[in-house]
């Protein structure tokens, strides 16, 4: 799996009215900005923690951009200026088309400068030769249309109001500091039968649901990511699992041993990173059973990371907090994390709430900013899709 390659994966989806032909076809609609190359294109190169910092403001404030088109009239929002109005002008044709916005009056927002710029229609979306070098319009309607929060990309701290009536009350333990909670991350010991190679590491956890305990990671872990060759696909790993255990990473007991997939609907869970596993009853277990959250989390809500940098070699759990930042419709969100962490080995570890439920697993797919491997940014799935994807007796 390629994060930003899953990011950008999208198709264009047009209905344009029957009236509209011609260049202004391919633009009508509601579109949003795909930052995803931009951030892309911007962690090839060297770069300061200061220039990181003011890239990640610039590319998130792109993406509370909306961009509406009807025949050639288009509509920008701009948060927090007021909506710019103005009209398309087309030019050229083929490799050389290019589009250029006359605003009706001056416009109070820098993207879209009014002069021509090349453009192209592919299988994304619209691809603006702008911008540093680039950047994509994708589909309003898209599942991978980033909702950013714009509190964060302005430097404040966003409203969050939490949900209520349809989560379980707030666990105890997370009302006391974060270094007296139970032991909630896990590492993994897995062997395969031939031909698959073994993984270990990354992370993992247990929840519970239904009156049972399960095990929780992410499926990238059986490819190339885990360090499995060749990589075991979900619909074959009861067949090719020979043994997964679960343990703290310092301390090899008590363990746990999963034993089988726990999920349903195969064929669409291939397109999410959740794997869900069944683990053998036993009394003695070497983390505290989560409980789900039922909602996805929000804009502005407050994180909390679960995991062991690899360079700490004695830490067996510490807890990094972060506030959602961005959301997309496929389960996707991201949260600024209030010190850089480095990542490696945190797949499949468990994001909790303010009340100690279980709200996503970590993973990123999208370019996540970095300096040098300290990630200033995390990515997760939300524990709901998980509940959707999860097989009970």
């Amino acid at each position: 799996m390629t994060p930003w390659a899953v990011a950008l994966a999208v198709l264009l989806s047009l209905n344009p009215p029957a009236a509209t032909t011609g260049p202004a076809k391919d633009f009508a609609g509601s579109w949003c900005i795909a930052s995803q190359p931009l951030v892309y294109n911007f962690l090839l190169d060297e770069h300061t923690p200061e220039e990181i910092r003011a890239w990640m403001r610039e590319v998130r404030a792109l993406e509370l951009v909306r961009v509406h088109v009807q025949g050639e009239s288009i509509t920008l929002e701009q948060p927090p200026h007021a909506p710019s109005k103005g009209t398309l002008v087309f030019g050229g044709k083929g490799k050389e088309a290019t589009v250029r916005v006359r605003w009706n009056g001056p416009a109070a927002q820098t993207f879209l400068p009014d002069r021509p710029i090349p453009y192209e229609v592919n299988e994304h979306g619209i691809r603006l030769e702008w911008k540093d070098p680039w950047f994509l319009l994708i589909s309003a309607a898209s599942p991978n249309c980033m909702q950013a929060d714009q509190a964060t990309v302005l430097g404040q701290q966003a409203p969050f109001t939490p949900p209520s009536g349809s989560n379980p009350p707030a666990m105890r333990w997370a009302k006391s500091p974060p270094q007296k909670w139970p032991q909630l991350v896990l590492t993994n010991e897995v062997r395969f039968r031939e031909p698959a190679s073994e993984m270990s590491g990354a992370s993992a956890f247990l929840f519970s649901a239904g009156g049972r305990t399960y095990a929780g990671t992410v499926a990238h872990l059986l490819g190339e990511s885990g360090g499995v060759e060749p990589p075991v696909p979900l619909a074959q790993l009861d067949a090719r699992l020979e043994s997964w255990t679960l343990s703290v990473r310092t301390r090899p007991k008590p363990s746990v041993r999963a034993t089988r997939l726990a999920m349903k609907e195969l064929e669409r869970a291939q397109d999410s990173d959740w794997l869900l596993l069944e683990v053998e009853p036993k009394k003695e277990l070497p983390a505290t059973p989560l409980t789900v959250r039922k909602t996805p989390v929000a804009l502005g809500e407050r994180v909390f990371l679960v995991g062991c940098e690899y360079r700490e070699r004695n830490c067996r759990q510490r807890v990094f907090s972060g506030r959602v930042s961005g959301r997309a419709g496929n389960g996707v969100f991201r949260y600024v994390l209030e010190t850089p962490v480095v990542l490696r080995g945190f797949s499949g570890a468990p994001i909790v709430d303010a009340n100690g439920h279980l709200a996503g697993v970590m993973t990123i797919q999208f370019p996540a900013f970095n300096v040098d491997g300290e990630y200033l940014e995390g990515g997760g799935l939300d524990a709901s899709l998980a509940l959707e994807f999860l097989k009970q007796p």
